[in-house]
């Protein structure tokens, strides 16, 4: 008999049908404890559910510091040890258990009983007691059996929860991959529609965060030095060269395959690009066999990127990398045509321009004798003051037809035939160099550097690069030039760098052509002619500002190896 009068087995069967009734776990749990407490003269007792920070209170009776909500932590009181154990257990004098966590002032004894589903502990239901050894045997037993009955009310719910989550996460990633798939259509024919390489870049940073829901999408492309230029929607420079040595991205270079972090702080070879990023996914790009850039996708929450959106993004990438190939093609012809016609225009005014230079030349060739004469009858016949601005007048014109003079030896020297021969750098350099004065200037370079080209060519080359940075130096307090050269495979890079002014922007940007000069000076030709000189010996010349202040000139030689030796 229960302590009320009726018989336990006729609360039990009561029990179980009203468990049955399809109420809600929350009123279940509160009925079965109910009944645990009167069918065993309990006075306080609560039930609690496993969930992944510790047991949360489902349900409670009796004056207790504990309300449904409450959170007991795994390791808490008796709760902790019975929670532990995976058994039931008895304490028939809390004051002698260490454990004993008071949640009421008027507790003797506690009895604990797991709720268990396959093996695996779900909750625990709690009954106390005010009297000391308050619980028989027999009334432990009947505990355990509404432990059973929760525990399978308990368990129910959570399949039933499962199995709604379920569907609700098949019907969602559903929707999310019909999006993904639309957004990724409509990315391809954005991309598919130009043939402007900025404009595909363009579209592929704007379109890549859509296709896979993605918080940033950033595209790094391979130049022809090998290094990875950046192209991304945030504050980052687009199109800025970055080290891509390390991190996600860093691996799928190497590897040549994608990579999906679910989350970044659990995985070494994350390293932090943006704050606040969660998980990260890398795909690369690639044509023929060869790795053209990467396409990386970040998230601010865990878990964002699954196997289908690793799918999807390598499907993405392909369409990426075509596309991009594509505009790259075109984006070429259409330079080497806009080259061809400036070429053919260059070569036309080059042409004329040398006429004109070869017939003033030779018509200024007798002017600075002929000058120098007129000074000579000059002085003596006229006032003092006159005779000086006279004379200053044919200084300045005898300066002049020098500098006419010495551009058409330049242009006249860029047509002679070439000897071309081994010829060691570093003497050849010092040799260009010695005439500079008034600047600091250093050198660096391995002794054993040779060039394939024409000695006489090269020093006028030099000459016109020095000549050019002393003219930018003029003002410069402190003025520097640091030369220096350098060997790889098979070619040759001679570096004069200065701390003067640095290089016009319109320059940088329109190259070198006749008219132009970084000096400001009265020709402008000396870059443009050491540029055709290099090229005539199958080198390049380069220019460009340094960041701080000051420009470079490197130009890259065909460099003397063994098998050029042969």
């Amino acid at each position: 008999m229960a302590k009320d009068g009726k018989t336990r087995e006729g609360r039990l069967l009561e029990a179980i049908r009203e468990v049955t009734e399809g109420r809600s776990l929350q009123e279940t749990l509160a009925r079965l404890l109910s009944e645990a407490l009167a069918g065993v003269g309990g006075e306080l007792g609560w039930i609690a559910v496993v969930e992944s920070e510790g047991m949360r209170v489902k349900a409670v009776q009796g004056a207790s510091a504990l309300s449904p909500g409450s959170l007991i932590p795994f390791g808490k009181g008796l709760t902790g040890a019975a929670y532990a154990a995976g058994r039931p257990y008895y304490a028939p004098d809390v004051s002698l258990e260490k454990h004993y966590w008071k949640v009421s002032g008027e507790v003797r004894s506690e009895y604990l009983v797991p709720l268990t589903a396959s093996g695996e502990t779900i909750g625990i239901l709690n009954v106390e007691s005010g009297r000391v050894d308050g619980f028989s045997e027999d009334d432990r037993e009947y505990v355990a059996a509404l432990a059973g009955l929760a525990s399978n009310a308990v368990a129910l719910a959570r399949r039933f929860e499962d199995v709604s989550g379920d569907l609700e996460t098949a019907t969602l990633s559903l929707a999310e991959r019909v999006h993904a798939l639309e957004a990724m259509s409509e990315a391809v024919r954005a991309i598919s529609g130009s043939l402007d390489l900025d404009t595909v870049i363009r579209i592929i940073i704007e379109r890549a965060r859509d296709v896979l829901g993605a918080d940033e999408a950033h595209l790094l492309l391979r130049g022809e030095d090998g290094g990875f230029a950046l192209h991304t929607s945030t504050s980052l420079s687009r199109g800025a060269e970055v080290n891509i040595e390390q991190g996600v991205t860093g691996w799928v270079v190497r590897n040549r395959k994608p990579l999906c972090v679910p989350d970044v702080s659990l995985d070494e070879r994350y390293v932090t690009w943006r704050e606040g990023t969660r998980s990260e996914l890398a795909v690369p790009l690639m044509d023929a066999g060869e790795l053209t850039g990467v396409l990386n996708f970040e998230s601010s929450r865990l878990g964002a990127f699954s196997a289908f959106h690793e799918e999807l993004a390598e499907t993405f990438a392909g369409h990426v990398a075509v596309a991009l190939k594509n505009a790259a093609l075109f984006t070429g012809l259409e330079n080497a045509r806009r080259d061809l016609a400036l070429t053919e225009g260059l070569r036309v005014a080059s042409e004329v321009a040398a006429d004109i230079i070869h017939y003033v030349g030779n018509k200024a060739g007798a002017l600075p004798q002929t000058l120098r004469l007129l000074a000579d009858m000059l002085r003596g016949r006229l006032p003092a003051d006159d005779e000086n601005l006279a004379l200053n007048l044919i200084d300045l014109a005898v300066k002049a037809s020098g500098e006419i003079l010495s551009i058409k030896a330049d242009v006249l020297d860029t047509a002679k035939p070439l000897n071309p021969e081994p010829v060691e750098v570093a003497p050849l350099v010092r040799e260009a160099a010695s005439e500079l004065g008034g600047v600091n200037v250093s050198l660096n370079g391995m002794s054993d550097v040779k060039v394939l080209g024409d000695r006489h060519a090269l020093l006028r080359l030099f000459a016109n690069a020095f000549d050019n940075a002393m003219k930018a130096l003029a003002g410069t307090p402190q003025p520097r030039i640091h030369i220096s050269w350098k060997q790889s495979g098979g070619e040759v890079d001679v570096e004069i760098r200065d701390n003067g002014r640095g290089f016009p922007e319109d320059l940088l940007a329109g190259g070198l052509i006749p008219r132009f000069g970084k000096s400001g000076g009265s020709s402008g030709m000396g870059l443009w002619l050491s540029e055709r000189i290099a090229a005539r010996m199958g080198g390049r010349l380069f220019i460009g500002n340094v960041s701080g202040g000051g420009a470079y000139v490197r130009v890259r030689l065909p460099a003397v190896t063994c098998d050029s030796q042969r």
